[in-house]
């Protein structure tokens, strides 16, 4: 079982709807990029603009901060951005790449802000957490750090069987699948 199917059948799930706003995506090569088009598609999807021009695309850490505030003023929740699999601004860039820069201010930017309403998961395998230092040394005092200690049985059951519950992603497994 891998880390992302921890983090969408586990800790995703467990997030309370009543409370919070949740976006999930895969880093990619760009994840600033990747968030900013999957606020903007939010936005456009619920016909509210969030903050975000219908045509415009960019990533200005402004727009996206804007649409995080008219998320939670709209739907009197938190937005919760989760970006998995972040160790892909590293391995789909070249060395020296603007990407892995351009991600990390935006995100210092937004959790340092006091007038933008967020929550922030980033996954990522832990041989990349030395690429990571700076972003957590900067952003200490609104770090938790959660490590995944070994699941049991059942646990591993859901974990496996646990897409397959969501509708949209529409297929299943054989009873008892998870076991064999």
């Amino acid at each position: 079982v891998g880390n992302s199917s921890l983090l969408r059948a586990g800790m995703c799930k467990a997030l309370d709807p009543v409370k919070n706003d949740n976006t999930t995506e895969t880093s990619a090569a760009d994840p600033a990029g990747t968030i900013a088009e999957a606020l903007k598609a939010r936005a456009v999807r619920s016909g509210e603009l969030a903050g975000l021009g219908p045509d415009e695309a960019d990533t200005a850490h402004t727009r996206v901060a804007a649409a995080l505030r008219s998320i939670a003023k709209n739907t009197n929740r938190t937005p919760v951005i989760v970006v998995d699999q972040l160790e892909e601004v590293f391995t789909l860039n070249q060395p020296g790449a603007t990407e892995p820069g351009r991600f990390f201010e935006l995100v210092c930017e937004l959790v340092e802000r006091a007038d933008v309403p967020l929550k922030l998961v980033l996954s990522f395998r832990t041989e990349f957490r030395g690429e990571l230092f700076e972003l957590e040394r900067r952003l200490a005092r609104h770090t938790h750090h959660y490590m995944v200690g070994p699941m049991g049985e059942p646990a591993l059951e859901e974990a496996i069987e646990g897409p397959s519950w969501i509708e949209s992603y529409g297929f299943g497994y054989e009873t008892g699948f998870a076991r064999r």
